[in-house]
């Protein structure tokens, strides 16, 4: 699964805690990341935005 806009994680915590997915999430903001990390440590969370977001871009 694909999350844009992650914020601080909660959504991807019951994503990837509680039903099992895999998830990778794409955040802009960088104090929003780091929150993210911490509540989901070894979490895949990258810095962009679904407008610049290369695979999206390359069609």
């Amino acid at each position: 699964m694909l999350e844009f806009g992650v914020g601080t994680g909660n959504l991807m915590k019951k994503l990837l805690v509680e039903a099992g997915k895999t998830v990778y999430g794409i955040e802009p903001s960088a104090p929003m990341r780091e929150l993210a990390l911490e509540k989901l440590a070894g979490a895949s969370i990258q810095d962009s935005d679904f407008l610049h977001f290369p695979l999206l871009n390359d069609r």
